[in-house]
């Protein structure tokens, strides 16, 4: 995902209540720094990548 590579420091992510729906990304698991991530209020479907869990 190219959003942690552009942000390599990136440590809080908020993307809660901006309508977004599909599965989430595997590539969130790339952002090794990343401690926080809000993703409620959305409607995505399937299972947390093992990557980010």
């Amino acid at each position: 995902m190219d959003m942690c590579y552009a942000n390599s420091k990136l440590k809080e992510l908020d993307l809660s209540s901006s309508h977004l729906n599909g599965k989430i990304p595997i590539g969130l698991g790339q952002c090794i720094k990343l401690q926080v991530i809000s993703l409620g209020y959305n409607d995505f479907t399937g299972s947390i990548p093992s990557g980010i869990g």
